[in-house]
This record gives structure tokens, sequence and C-alpha cells, in this order.
């Protein structure tokens, strides 16, 4: 395998690795916006930074 071909392997798992914990988080989202009594602003912040963060870290192990 090339070291191009290895690395677009890599950036595949990442999408797809970041697409499915997103999608987890927005389902999390969707529930404590019908649930929470907090404003919405509030949980649309608290997601937006558990997405950021896992972006991060994981940017960081890889």
């Amino acid at each position: 395998m090339t070291c191009w071909s290895k690395n677009l392997e890599t950036i595949e798992n990442l999408h797809e690795s970041f697409y499915w914990k997103v999608e987890e988080i927005l389902k999390k989202y969707e529930h404590d916006f019908q649930i929470s009594p907090e404003p919405i602003q509030v949980l649309r912040h608290t997601y937006s930074q558990e997405i950021v963060n896992f972006i991060f870290e994981s940017l960081k192990k890889k």
C-alpha cells in the first residue's frame, strides 16, 4: 500500500468516526431539547462544545 493510499484510508476512517460520533451527539441533543428545562441556546452551546472537543481529541490521537 502506498503512503497516499494509507493516508486516504486514515482520512476515510477519521471521517467515518467523526460522522457517527456527531450523529450520536445530535441524537442526545434532540432528546435533551425535548425534555430539558435549559434554553435551546445553552443546549446548542453544550453540544457544539462536545463535538469540537471530540474532534480535537481525535486529532491529537492521530
